[in-house]
């Protein structure tokens, strides 16, 4: 009876993971519990403090508790055990999260704080890395049960701060973790408001807010690295729905066709919509202006198209602005069913293949829709 219960209870657990949905969170080991103690105490600087322990890389979404509304900042401290085993993944290679009904993100490190997206509860995972997400809400693929189960001990302390996070940590320090994340929260790059890393891919510091004057935008900046950030929407796609953007090239990164799987380094501004699909807008260094094209990598050739609108290095360093019809470009470098709505804009800077930066700022982002114009950069 006992045997068959557990079964149960295994499939149904299998299910919420596969699904993506949260189940109640672990209870956290004794030095994860000791800083949540402390962390409590620190009324001052701290609204709320949770830990969560995962025991295996199979426990999927757990739970926090930690409430939270659109624009607080958190931080999420992973502890891994004394004995964790040589050449193994770190926790923070690891950590993705999520906030509310909000979509999934990667940490990029044991130490991450961010500013929730969404009102809600946040929750946390341990991906294995070999693995890609169903959807971006974090849905595990079938492939999880296919893997070994691996213990991993890991606890995952999250911390919603009163106000800004910087005093508030630095009123921590004394705290071995907190002064960790005050470190990485000083040296990291800010996201400009309402952006977070796609939910497809690792975080990456490729991507900083920028200003001049009344002027406000991105700059992404890859070399040996690649990254990607959203901001959602969520607007319908008619005929008369149109972006603007301004571009500014410094450096054209690709060493051969952009067409080519071996040379595709570029940056470019996109439009994600509700089918999947992704048209990505940007300067070619070896494409000529006017072309369009499925991305040549693996996966992201069912996914993405891009468009060149500039081509060549005439012009790099100065500002130029774009205004796109979004469905007519749909129409002619996709094809097929129109999709119905936008559901946000990426940001792209790819420096992976060729070893030389990609280096491009994009700013006073506007998207037109619905009766509706969206200024991405708020």
């Amino acid at each position: 009876m006992h045997s068959t219960l557990s079964a149960v209870l295994s499939a149904v657990l299998a299910a919420f993971v596969g699904a993506g949905l949260v189940v109640p969170a672990r209870i956290a080991e004794s030095e994860a519990a000791a800083l949540v103690e402390r962390l409590r105490a620190s009324r001052d600087e701290v609204a709320a403090a949770t830990a969560v322990h995962f025991a295996s890389t199979h426990d999927g979404w757990l739970a926090t508790g930690l409430e939270v509304a659109a624009g607080q900042s958190v931080t999420l401290l992973a502890i891994e055990p004394a004995n964790a085993a040589a050449g193994a993944a770190s926790a923070g290679d690891l950590l993705w999260v999520r906030s509310g009904e909000g979509e999934a993100f990667h940490a990029g490190g044991a130490h991450h704080t961010f500013r929730a997206n969404d009102d809600g509860e946040i929750a946390v995972a341990l991906r294995p890395a070999r693995l890609r997400w169903a959807d971006c809400r974090g849905s595990f693929p079938a492939e999880l049960a296919e893997l070994e189960r691996t213990a991993l001990g890991v606890d995952v302390v999250a911390v919603a701060w009163r106000g800004e996070p910087e005093p508030a940590m630095t009123a921590l320090t004394e705290l071995a973790p907190v002064a960790a994340a005050l470190a990485r929260y000083r040296s990291a790059p800010r996201l400009p408001h309402g952006f977070q890393p796609l939910c497809h891919l690792r975080n990456s510091p490729v991507f900083s807010a920028w200003t001049d004057g009344e002027r406000r935008g991105v700059r992404g900046q890859a070399r040996g690295s690649a990254g990607i950030i959203k901001r959602g929407l969520d607007l319908p796609l008619e005929d008369s729905s149109e972006i603007t953007f301004s571009w500014r090239y410094d450096t054209l990164p690709a060493q051969g066709p952009e067409t080519d799987p071996r040379h595709h380094d570029y940056s470019s501004i996109a439009i994600e919509l509700d089918n999947g699909q992704d048209i990505t807008w940007m300067w070619g260094t070896h494409v000529a202006a006017g072309t369009s094209f499925r991305c040549p990598l693996r996966w992201w050739d069912e996914r993405e198209t891009h468009i060149v609108l500039q081509s060549g290095n005439q012009g790099l360093g100065e500002w130029f602005t774009h205004t796109r019809k979004i469905a007519e470009d749909y129409d002619k470098a996709v094809g097929g069913r129109r999709p119905q709505r936008i559901m946000g804009v990426w940001l792209i800077s790819v420096g992976a293949f060729g070893g030389e930066l990609a280096d491009a700022t994009f700013a006073d982002v506007t998207v037109r829709s619905g009766g509706r114009a969206v200024e991405v950069f708020d």
